[in-house]
């Protein structure tokens, strides 16, 4: 298994955790719990559309080259990405 498979494998793995995590209403501190409104938030105002592209072509295609290039959306999560990871430090440390 190469590591850009696993890499694939891993944030497939994300995009289904994001479709199932709650999230919190807006003007409000109660958490959506539903299913269908949790799906629609995250391909609404998430970024599933983003996340779709950037793994699923490859991984449909066995990382196929004609495909590859989707891979390069990925980069405009990163400051998302930073983001989460600098407020989890902040959390531990």
């Amino acid at each position: 298994m190469t590591k850009e498979l696993t890499i694939d494998i891993i944030l497939m793995i994300n995009i289904i955790f994001c479709l199932l995590i709650t999230y919190r209403k807006e003007n409000s501190q109660s958490y959506e719990y539903r299913l269908t409104n949790i799906i629609f938030n995250y391909c609404v105002k998430g970024s599933m559309v983003f996340d779709v592209l950037s793994v699923v072509p490859t991984l449909a295609t066995n990382q196929s080259n004609v495909w590859y290039s989707a891979k390069l959306i990925r980069f405009l999560k990163i400051g998302e990405t930073y983001k989460a990871i600098n407020g989890a430090t902040k959390i531990v440390l």
